[in-house]
């Protein structure tokens, strides 16, 4: 009897077990892109005019560009990040992400970058100049989209002779810092971060988009 009360028991056991499992798995698959924006940074934290210049995630492209250039351009791991792609991500959002390609030709995962910066004369409008980004994991089709997204940098500035310009995004998290330069009607540039608490800042990866989506 003792031993058929013990058997009792343990499938009870399993079966809570399984139950608890089934309802956590669809937990995760009801989740949304904009659960994972609310938990991640920038779309809360960072941005106090949620319809600026970038609207619902899309910039506006100047007419000078004729319709024929990408707003968004991709960034990518050019080797510096030496493997860290997917985890420095994961340190930027603060919370676990799905696996993350960095490489140029990937075609089912990638970080979207869209950036737009404001010139007066030779300096840059910091409070009207934003950067967001698109991350798409490998659970973004059960999940949703990251975006994080700045309507305003804290500090801008630009070197008109060499073409060169700093942008930097703030919010809770700490800071996120673009660079780049202007040659030949195109930008070349870089993301990085330093959360609170980092010692030193790491990369996000490096972008090329054409000056007329960027400059206005």
């Amino acid at each position: 009897m003792k031993t058929v009360s013990a058997y009792i028991k343990t499938i009870s056991s399993l079966i809570m077990l399984v139950a608890f499992l089934g309802m956590a798995a669809c937990a995760k698959k009801s989740g949304s892109g904009a659960n994972r924006a609310q938990s991640a940074r920038g779309v809360q934290t960072g941005v106090t005019n949620t319809t600026g210049f970038l609207g619902n995630g899309q910039q506006q492209v100047p007419a000078s560009c004729n319709g024929s250039t990408q707003a968004a351009g991709r960034l990518i791991d050019d080797g510096s990040l030496m493997g860290a792609f997917r985890n420095n991500y994961a340190e930027f959002l603060g919370e676990e992400i799905g696996d993350l390609d960095g490489s140029a030709n990937s075609t089912s995962t990638g970080v979207d970058i869209q950036l737009r910066v404001k010139l007066n004369g030779q300096t840059v409008v910091g409070n009207q100049s934003g950067l967001m980004l698109s991350i798409y994991d490998s659970e973004v089709n059960e999940l949703g989209v990251i975006e994080v997204k700045y309507d305003s940098a804290t500090q801008a500035n630009v070197n008109a002779s060499t073409g060169e310009f700093t942008l930097t995004f703030q919010d809770s998290y700490g800071q996120v810092m673009v660079q780049g330069r202007n040659t030949s009607n195109q930008i070349q540039g870089r993301v990085s971060y330093q959360n609170s608490g980092m010692s030193q800042a790491k990369s996000l990866g490096a972008f090329t988009l054409s000056s007329c989506a960027v400059f206005y």
